[in-house]
């Protein structure tokens, strides 16, 4: 009677090497749509970013204007500043609305005492906010 020889039980080294091969192709894949998921919603974030940056440039810009002595809405006769705390900021957009739809934009401008930032005192400081959340009020968002 003749035996057969019995064969093997295990891979080959080929069959590993493409198995291995399979699974890299399949696992850089996975990584490559979870970095794409993450680098877009950090990405929305940064438009957020940008776009809150935009909107207070376009305050500041505009209130830049009124700080001199002789504008009475803001400065009395001995020229001191006067005090108006946090106001709402409705500037009309490109397409002519009484004011922006989606953010709050607040600002307000204050006196600094002689310090590092203002060395000889005088100084007026413009702080602006941008509220994602219309239902804030004006110095309350975060």
């Amino acid at each position: 009677m003749t035996m057969k020889p019995i064969a093997p039980k295990g891979f080959t080294l080929m069959e590993v090497m493409i198995g291995a091969i399979l699974f890299a192709v399949v696992a850089a894949g996975a990584m490559m749509a979870i970095m794409s998921t993450a680098r877009m919603s950090k990405n929305e974030n940064n438009t957020r970013y940008a776009e809150a940056s935009a909107l207070a440039q376009q305050t500041i810009e505009r209130l830049r204007n009124h700080i001199a002595c002789d504008d009475p809405a803001w400065f009395d006769a001995n020229c001191n500043l006067i005090a108006q705390g946090w106001q709402a900021d409705n500037i009309a957009d490109a397409r002519g609305s009484k004011g922006l739809a989606g953010p709050l934009r607040c600002y307000r401008v204050r006196q600094l005492g002689a310090g590092v930032d203002c060395p000889g005192g005088g100084c007026i400081a413009i702080d602006v906010q941008i509220c994602w959340n219309t239902a804030q009020a004006c110095g309350t968002c975060t």
